[in-house]
């Protein structure tokens, strides 16, 4: 059987992304923020990724963004690589930098299959941490989080 094997992408500049909030910021309930870019555009496969809001960042505090896939397709995705980076904050005087939020690496096992037309919350997560010194501006800061992802379409 003939495996298609294409780059898959989620995060592009024209999406948002998953947003963290620091102490004291309340997400709305539910909140989720879904990268998606629709449909097929020449080999790039489209799908959603999401992360849900994390609450109670403070200097030294560190939390875990649990990552959800959405499959629209008729067939088998393969997930090979899971990533993150820190994008902007909502506060000037708290620069998006690893001074203020460390974005850590997908902890999970790869390759993920996710079934055709299926969500699945995927088995690691990625960590974010404010350093203990980082500046006091970004105690009420939104952190804006790009996830992004690679794999294949499977015939499994």
């Amino acid at each position: 059987m003939r495996v298609w094997w294409t780059a898959i992408t989620a995060a592009t500049a024209l999406v948002t992304a998953c947003i963290v909030a620091a102490a004291g910021q309340e997400g709305a309930p539910g909140e989720d923020m879904v990268l998606t870019h629709g449909g097929r555009q020449g080999n790039d496969y489209r799908f959603g990724l999401a992360g849900k809001p994390i609450k109670g960042l403070y200097p030294g505090a560190s939390r875990r963004i649990n990552i959800t896939v959405t499959n629209p397709y008729g067939f088998a995705l393969s997930l090979h690589h899971v990533s993150a980076r820190l994008v902007s904050t909502s506060n000037r005087g708290c620069p998006a930098t690893s001074a203020s939020l460390r974005v850590g690496d997908y902890t999970g096992r790869l390759p993920v299959i996710i079934k055709p037309r299926d969500r699945r919350v995927l088995p690691g997560s990625i960590a974010v941490a404010m350093p203990r010194n980082a500046t006091p501006k970004c105690s009420n800061a939104r952190f804006t989080i790009a996830l992004s992802s690679t794999g294949s379409r499977t015939a499994r």
